[in-house]
C-alpha cells in the first residue's frame, strides 16, 4: 500500500513519527507532506507574506504548488489533525489518491470555533472515509455532521506507551499492578 500522510509535522510528535515507523516496518511505502513546507520563496511570496490579508492565500497557492510536484497514484492519502486549511487543499488532495481519510485527533474537532466547525466540514465533505480513536468524540461529529454516519470510523490508533498500559490492564489485575508500582 502506498500511502500519503498530509499533517503538521511541528505538532504530530509523538504520534506521527510513531505511526511512520509502523507503517514502514509493515512493508508500506509512506510519504509526507507537511503543510508547514511552503517549499522555496521567491520574491513575489516573500513579499506576500509580509502582508496578513495575503498570507493566507498566498500559503494555499504554494502548498497546492508543492502538492502538484508529488505522485498522483496513492492508494490513500490521510489527513491527520484537520487544519481549517485543509478546507481549501482538500480537491487536491483528493485527486492524489483512490481514497481521502481525514483523521480527527480530538482538539481540531473540539475546540474548533464556528468557522473553523464550517472547514472541517468541508473537508470532511470531501473525505470518502472520517476516523476518530476516541468513541465519544465519534459520537460527537456524526451528531454535528450528520451525513458522515456511513463514512465515520473509530480507528484507535496512538502511543505505544498507551498500548503497553492497556496491556498491563489486560495482563493483571489492577489492584496487582498498584501495589508493584507503588501506587496507592
Amino acid at each position: 500500500m502506498n500511502i500519503l500522510i498530509v499533517t503538521s509535522l511541528a505538532g504530530s510528535w509523538p504520534y506521527l513519527p510513531e505511526m511512520l515507523e509502523d507503517f514502514k516496518g509493515r512493508g508500506q511505502l509512506v510519504e509526507v507532506f507537511d503543510i508547514n513546507d511552503f517549499g522555496p520563496l521567491g520574491f513575489a511570496s516573500k513579499l506576500a507574506f509580509r502582508v496578513p490579508k495575503l498570507r493566507y492565500p498566498a500559503s494555499i497557492a504554494l502548498l497546492k504548488r508543492r502538492l502538484e510536484r508529488f505522485p498522483s497514484d496513492f492508494d490513500a492519502v490521510n489527513v491527520h489533525f484537520a487544519d481549517p486549511i485543509y478546507s481549501e487543499l482538500a480537491p487536491a488532495l483528493k485527486r492524489h489518491g483512490k481514497k481521502l481519510i481525514t483523521s480527527i485527533w480530538g482538539s481540531d474537532f473540539l475546540r474548533a470555533g464556528s468557522s473553523a466547525r464550517l472547514d472541517l466540514g468541508r473537508t470532511i465533505d470531501a473525505s470518502d472515509i472520517v476516523t476518530t480513536n476516541n468513541p465519544e468524540i465519534l459520537r460527537k461529529m456524526i451528531a454535528c455532521y450528520p451525513g458522515i454516519s456511513d463514512r465515520a470510523r473509530g480507528v484507535p490508533f496512538g502511543l505505544r506507551g498507551l498500548d503497553v498500559i492497556v496491556g498491563l490492564q489486560q495482563s493483571e489485575i489492577v489492584e496487582v499492578n498498584r501495589r508493584k508500582r507503588n501506587i496507592h
